[in-house]
């Protein structure tokens, strides 16, 4: 699962995205691909992503229930939507479309995704929030300050809510002058919980939660991005991650678009 904030201008945009895992999940911290055209993290168990972007402006970030579900592959889950996009010329609209229309695909995942364009100032919303069901909600989203979850997206969850308020309050401020990672430590790094005992209602998560049988692993925050495209076309790109050794490491990228 996980949960986004993000801030949506003209050739604009500011985000920041929590990633939650079991812990005995791999994930690659963000790197380029082969062709060092699309910056992205990677889950080894899914080969996919939770978030990236293209040095043609192309963005697409994730949360999704797939480390709750039994059976999945490599190839039918949500991690596999935001890597084809970002390797893709669809515009958002059109790979939205295209997506609400594979039945087969979309059997037994639950999802919302967003992709966008920062060049053509298009971005679209896609949302499947029942495993069980196939049917897939898509529409535009507008500019403005947004929340994404796996309740949906701008949800009135007590989560949700907890940090548009404290999203809100750093846009007001001088933010822009600050460096990602202070941003990214104090808004996404909250340990406090928005609904009083229960650790999945916290921004950053750290909970052992009961699955096979009985048995309890730790299921926490794994990731953390923050990211900002600017109207010259400047890229900031930070991410925290926890490697397997339980170790958190940190590191950043600064780029320009094409």
């Amino acid at each position: 699962m996980g949960i986004v904030a993000f801030h949506w201008e003209n050739k604009q945009l500011t985000l920041l995205h929590n990633r939650d895992n079991f812990d005995y999940w791999r994930i690659k911290a963000a790197d380029w691909d082969k062709k060092e055209e699309i910056l992205s993290g990677w889950i080894e168990q899914l080969g996919g992503t939770w978030c990236g972007i293209s040095k043609s402006g192309r963005v697409a970030f994730l949360v999704d229930s797939d480390s709750f579900s039994n059976g999945l592959n490599r190839c039918l889950n949500s991690a596999k939507l935001p890597a084809e996009f970002l390797a893709t010329s669809w515009s958002p609209a059109e790979f939205a479309s295209m997506v609400a229309k594979r039945d087969s695909f979309n059997t037994g995942l639950a999802y919302n995704l967003i992709v966008a364009d920062i060049t053509s100032n298009t971005m679209s919303y896609i949302s499947k929030p029942l495993a069980k069901k196939k049917n897939v909600h898509t529409e535009n989203v507008g500019f403005g300050v947004h929340i994404l979850s796996l309740a949906g997206l701008d949800a009135k969850s007590p989560k949700d809510l907890r940090l548009r308020h404290h999203f809100m309050e750093m846009l007001i401020g001088d933010y822009k002058n600050k460096p990602l990672k202070e941003i990214a430590t104090r808004l996404m790094y909250d340990p406090n919980e928005a609904v009083k005992g229960d650790k999945l209602s916290a921004i950053f998560v750290d909970s052992m939660i009961q699955i096979n049988r009985g048995e309890k692993r730790r299921y926490r925050t794994t990731c953390t991005t923050a990211l900002t495209v600017n109207p010259d076309k400047e890229v900031k790109f930070f991410e925290g991650y926890l490697m397997i050794s339980g170790q958190w490491k940190e590191h950043d990228f600064t780029f320009q678009l094409d």
